[in-house]
């Protein structure tokens, strides 16, 4: 086997390569016909080469992503001695796929689709809980990927199944489009050696099996979206129900947002569990947990009423560097009214952030300048509504300048 591999390796075709291999003495021709199944024919490298490139660049992002992710985390996180080692296996997984990749390796792509389909599970999770063109997206930029590997995959190698390396009717393993058959059989003719079985109309077997196996495949995934979604939906009930049920004992949110400020992180949240607030608090917070950029400490409580017993649903106190930067309120969309009516008595003489010329404020929302910060909200929420305080010291060195000329 070493001498048939430095052979491929030398640039013989994988034809040659085994009619020289044949003639050793104890040749194990079944092993090698499997070994060459695995190479892909040079003809079809070049026919498939703009998706086969796309593939690895788009993977190749990917573990550049994965990189880039894992390395903030590294060192933001203060249990840095138990992820390095992750870290380590991960990215030489990652790098291994891709050289495979760069090398035309058939388990590779296999590889690739399988941790391709290991990272779905996050966005449908997210469509799930909001679904729109920014949720989908990410699903079916993974199943597309999905498909391009398996696609590449049995293009590039069509001597194998998913799986399995196939055989001609005479039972030999196949290897080449050249070379019918992986042996020759001594004493029949050529002609007959690669003659076509006559057709039945009993289907071939190992296409029978791939299609039973295909089909099994896509049900296994359709069902389990399918008991995902569910799952989520139940799961999401069964937290509405508990909220719900510890809502009706919670205290009230009654602290002005235009006179908060960017106070100590302790002897805040010493204040707030005073009062009576269920703080669940964290820290790692994910991209999509966060308000920005600095944000690193997280600390919400469900709410029963805001202000002038509007019905509430939560406020969350954003920290950054051990000081408050922002606070987020949630309101029932069946507030709306209540809230406009208290905002208009409240807010009549504040200075409109998105009345300011040249703001960069999207149309759909309304901005407040607070004592030491802005405050924002929807215009018309189809959802939730969300009140949001924001410090002064969240703003670019541009915005504060044009803040501190901003009167009121």
């Amino acid at each position: 086997m070493k001498q048939l591999k430095k052979d491929i390796k030398n640039g013989l075709s994988k034809e040659k390569a085994f009619e020289n291999y044949e003639k050793r003495a104890n040749a194990d021709t079944k092993k090698a016909s499997r070994y060459l199944a695995y190479i892909p024919d040079s003809q079809l490298l070049k026919k498939y080469s703009i998706p086969n490139y796309a593939l690895i660049f788009i993977f190749g992002l990917l573990t550049a992503g994965i990189i880039i992710q894992s390395l903030s985390v590294l060192f933001t996180s203060s249990n840095l001695y138990i992820l390095l080692p992750v870290f380590i296996i991960e990215l030489s997984l990652y790098v291994a796929i891709l050289y495979l990749l760069i090398k035309g390796n058939a388990v590779a792509y296999l590889l690739v689709a399988f941790l391709t389909i290991r990272t779905l599970g996050k966005p449908i999770g997210n469509y799930l809980n909001e679904p729109n063109t920014a949720t989908i997206t990410p699903i079916v930029i993974i199943i597309s990927m999905i498909i391009l590997a398996i696609f590449i995959k049995l293009k590039l190698f069509p001597y194998q199944n998913l799986f399995h390396t196939k055989k001609d009717y005479l039972g030999n393993i196949l290897f080449s489009s050249e070379r019918k058959s992986s042996q020759t059989l001594k004493g029949i003719s050529e002609d007959i050696l690669y003659e076509q079985p006559p057709k039945s109309k009993t289907p071939n077997k190992q296409k029978t099996r791939t299609k039973l196996l295909f089909v099994f495949t896509v049900i296994v995934v359709v069902v389990f979206f399918v008991f995902k979604s569910y799952s989520n939906k139940q799961q999401n009930a069964k937290y509405e129900e508990q909220d719900a049920q510890e809502r009706q004992f919670a205290p009230n949110f009654n602290t002005q947002l235009l006179s908060l400020e960017d106070t100590d992180q302790s002897d805040f949240l010493k204040e707030y569990k005073l009062q009576g607030y269920n703080l669940r608090c964290f820290s790692n917070l994910r991209s999509r947990e966060k308000i920005g950029k600095n944000n690193d400490y997280l600390c919400w409580a469900i709410i029963k009423n805001a202000y002038d017993n509007i019905p509430a649903r939560q406020v969350a106190f954003f920290f950054y560097k051990k000081k408050l930067v922002h606070v987020r309120l949630e309101l029932p969309n069946s507030s709306h009214f209540l809230l406009q009516k208290y905002l208009a008595t409240n807010m009549f003489n504040r200075p409109r952030l998105d009345h300011v010329p040249g703001n960069t404020l999207d149309d759909s929302l309304i901005s407040w300048k607070a004592d030491n910060g802005i405050i924002v909200t929807e215009k018309n929420p189809d959802d939730n509504i969300i009140i949001l305080w924001s410090s002064e010291k969240t703003l670019s060195a541009k915005e504060r300048e044009e803040f501190k000329n901003i009167k009121g």
